[in-house]
């Protein structure tokens, strides 16, 4: 995901930071950053000054105008607008081909039948301002010397307008996902390392729910009724919490009414690549990058035309039965629903696939000022597992793969209305429906329709109800920390603790972006990780004893310190399948296999060692040594035809000696009070070792990785790689509350436009038979064409564009080479004068 410096500011403090510095500490304390790229120039150089002369009109359309534009050095193109001040003289910007504004990439195209090769621009299509422009940019009277300054980007041109920003590309971890799905989000955990007085008064207000609440009051107070009546039935168990928020803008009685995005929100998605629609709707996704909370919007007038008028909806989310047509929106717009999916209906229609898709049906326009607006939380688990089914993940599942907090229901809404009124929008906001599951912990019962402010109560007493507070046991924290157990050091951990949470005399409630600290284990984790201690003190304690049964319940953190003291750094890996899967686990099912596997997973992996393999020849390719490395979570194992859970713990490392692996499984052992009784020799695919068979049932196996699996991944035969990894038995491990296995990366995809000269004879069902070949089977494309044109008598152009992406991988832009020249090579066959443009 990408993120701003400029809107990260808004809610910390990072002016005394460089770049460099600011993608140092990231990476360090929080998240990977990919790369950081300082923004110079919004539209890459393809937005640039040109001057229009031989202004003639059009032959089939009275409106359009068509013109030459002078580009300096870069030579002259001909343009069709309808821009009403089009002159011959005028300097304006011109968006080249190729060039990508907010709303459209710039393509050659025939308008009425006049070859258009640009776009000349207003000023709010290049983000300057709100409203609509009434024409073409004039720059006459903002340059001199005109011929020094034609071709020239916008950009370096107006500096002061087209100001420097810095992008920073950071890859999530799954347990981080939660407050880094969002800038707010990702400044909060920086304001553990810079400190909390780098925190913004902006974020601080909107990181306390009492606040929160008592804004929210004032705010849904003496709104006038809608004559909407809104009945709600979960019967699937989906959501936590449902909320439906009846929004009316004043302005709509206005016949001409529009809604215009602020130029500044626009110009902070296209710089980050968000998806932009052009209504109110854009609202949504900027709080989603914002703040971290998903919604969706409804047009109130289309909802009523499906229930023939009648304003009682009678809502319903259920699990469907049979197979079921729905059309969604983008890469969702028409499919056919699986049985086994949580949809939203009205009546019978399908509205939406919860979390996932919106519907074609209620998708709200420019021009709707009546807009229904669903906020809600649902159940992380059972989102994924839609996911799964359906193959598809939009951004919005992502984050709520991740988890997503209650309380950011109310943020979302405050800072939703805070954007209306910078808008200068006048509105009216009433609450439509208040849900809380009395199946889920914010509630004991259904509030239904009730249209008070009880059910946000709720949120605020779950928030900080006394089975979140954690009592903080310093003896305990200085202990393994190691820290002298004196006022100074209690000082300091009561400092770190404020920055996670609401602290007061021992006792911490975890914020809203820090709901997976539970225990004083993770308090302990959190801590040390903010002090930037690497080693911590063994519990004592061997395990935790369960007194019915007197079982011994081994907490993952104890095995973190463990393998941390014996110099292992913790990795988490992306959950899929890879290329040398097959030589690592022949017997385990594939990946088509495992999706059809009921799971609440969305991706799934059968073993760790080929992730864990990659990262370690990554790290061998960057010089590292030795490397040694761990992970810690569950993976899926064949027995007796079926698919069963293993939690296990693997390490792996580069040397020339595994005496450290061997003196680990010892240590391991110690911990567990228990002992070896049998090692038996092994050899597999993997390579060849040791099993060794412990007292509670528990094996362990350390072997020496083969050459045949070194060589896929450029691991030299030379380097010796060890692996130990121990299958842990199911009722020994409470596992950690982090989702180690829903990716959350973004599936980075890759778009072109391309142009063919093409025989008038060859359709487009010719061309598509042939784009659909060619690519590896894991990934996805999708053509589409935008436009055909004729170039002289025998020929025409045809314009399409294309998408490709993995749900597996980064897809390689040489693969993407590959496939343009085999399409074009087969293309040939069936039409030899066929060529790019």
């Amino acid at each position: 995901m990408y993120f701003l410096r400029s809107w990260l500011q808004d809610y910390i403090d990072i002016s005394s930071y460089s770049d460099t510095e600011l993608s140092d500490l990231i990476s360090l304390n929080t998240a990977e950053v990919d790369e950081y790229s300082q923004i110079t120039d919004y539209f890459d150089g393809k937005v640039v000054i040109g001057r229009i002369e031989n202004t003639r009109n059009h032959p089939d359309a009275d409106r359009l105008k068509i013109f030459d534009v002078d580009l300096g050095g870069k030579g002259k193109v001909q343009i069709v607008s309808a821009a009403p001040n089009v002159v011959d003289g005028l300097i304006c910007p011109v968006a080249m081909v190729g060039a990508k504004l907010p709303y459209i990439s710039i393509a050659e195209r025939k308008m009425r039948g006049e070859l258009s090769q640009g776009m000349c621009c207003g000023q709010d299509e290049l983000c300057l301002v709100t409203e609509p422009s009434s024409g073409l940019w004039e720059l006459n009277q903002e340059i001199e010397n005109i011929q020094d300054y034609l071709g020239k980007s916008i950009c370096q041109v107006f500096p002061q307008l087209f100001t420097p920003d810095t992008s920073f590309d950071i890859k999530f971890l799954p347990d981080k996902i939660g407050a880094f799905g969002n800038h707010l989000g990702l400044a909060l955990e920086l304001s553990k390392f810079l400190g909390q007085d780098k925190l913004t008064q902006k974020a601080k207000s909107l990181l306390d729910p009492n606040i929160l609440l008592q804004k929210l009051q004032t705010l849904l107070i003496d709104r006038p009724d809608s004559e909407l009546k809104i009945d709600f039935k979960d019967e699937s168990n989906l959501s936590k919490a449902f909320f439906l928020f009846d929004l009316d803008i004043n302005s709509s009685k206005q016949s001409d009414f529009n809604f215009y995005i602020p130029h500044t929100i626009r110009k902070r998605m296209f710089l980050t690549a968000k998806n932009q629609l052009g209504s109110i709707a854009d609202f949504s996704n900027y709080l989603l990058a914002d703040i971290g909370q998903p919604t969706h919007f409804f047009s109130t007038d289309k909802l009523l035309k499906l229930n023939s008028g009648n304003p009682k909806l009678d809502l319903k989310i259920f699990n469907t039965k049979k197979q079921e047509s729905f059309e969604g929106l983008g890469n969702l717009a028409k499919i056919q629903i699986p049985s086994g999916i949580d949809v939203l209906t009205l009546e019978d229609k399908i509205l939406t696939i919860p979390a996932i898709s919106g519907g074609k049906q209620t998708k709200v326009e420019e021009t709707d000022s009546r807009i229904l607006i669903e906020v809600a939380s649902f159940d992380n688990q059972m989102i994924a597992q839609n996911c799964f089914d359906l193959n598809y993940r939009s951004e919005a599942a992502r984050i709520w793969n991740g988890g997503v907090q209650p309380s950011l229901i109310i943020t979302w809404i405050l800072a939703f209305c805070s954007l209306l009124e910078d808008s200068n929008y006048p509105f009216d906001l009433r609450l439509a429906l208040s849900f809380i599951n009395p199946n889920s912990q914010l509630g004991t019962e259904a509030k239904g329709s009730n249209l008070d402010l009880e059910s946000f109560r709720d949120i605020i007493e779950y928030q900080e109800s006394s089975n979140r507070q954690i009592q903080v046991d310093f003896e305990y924290l200085c202990k393994r920390l190691p820290l002298q157990n004196t006022s100074e050091n209690i000082s300091l951990i009561e400092s770190i603790l404020t920055k996670l949470g609401n602290y007061n005399n021992q006792k911490l409630i975890p914020n809203i972006f820090y709901s997976q600290i539970q225990n004083q284990e993770d308090i302990l984790f959190a801590v040390a990780e903010i002090i930037g201690l690497d080693n911590i003190v063994n519990q004592e304690l061997k395990g935790e004893v369960k007194a019915a049964s007197n079982e011994i319940i081994f907490n993952d953190g104890i095995l973190k310190n463990l393998a941390v003291e014996f110099g292992f750094t913790e990795f988490r890996n992306r959950p899929f399948e890879t290329e040398i899967m097959s030589q690592i686990n022949p017997q385990g099912k594939s990946l088509q296999a495992l999706q059809a596997q009921r799971s609440f997973e969305p991706f799934l992996r059968q073993n760790f060692t080929a992730t864990l393999l990659q990262n370690l020849a990554d790290n061998l390719n960057r010089g590292y040594n030795p490397i040694r490395i761990f992970e810690i979570g569950n993976s899926y194992f064949e027995n007796n035809k079926s698919l069963v859970e293993q939690n296990l713990l693997q390490l792996i490392e580069q040397t020339e000696d595994p005496y450290r692996l061997t003196s680990f499984i010892n240590g391991y052992t110690n911990l567990l009070t228990t002992s070896v009784i049998d090692v038996i020799e092994l050899e597999n695919n993997l390579g060849k070792g040791f099993i060794y068979k412990l007292e509670n049932g528990e094996t362990i196996e350390l072997i020496e990785i083969t050459n045949k699996l070194k060589k896929p991944l450029g691991i030299p035969t030379t380097k010796k790689i060890f692996s130990v990894i121990i299958y842990r038995k199911p009722n020994q491990s409470r596992l950690s509350p982090y989702p180690s296995f829903c990716d959350v990366s973004d599936f980075p995809s890759i778009s072109r436009d391309y142009g063919i000269i093409v025989s008038k004879q060859t359709n487009w069902a010719n061309i598509q038979e042939l784009l659909n070949h060619g690519l590896e089977n894991d990934v996805v494309s999708e053509f589409v064409p935008l436009e055909r044109f004729s170039q002289g008598d025998d020929a025409d152009v045809v314009n399409f564009r294309a998408q490709f992406y993995s749900f597996e991988r980064t897809v390689q832009g040489r693969e993407i080479q590959d496939f343009e020249d085999n399409f074009i090579h087969n293309l040939q066959k069936i039409d030899p004068s066929a060529s790019f443009r």
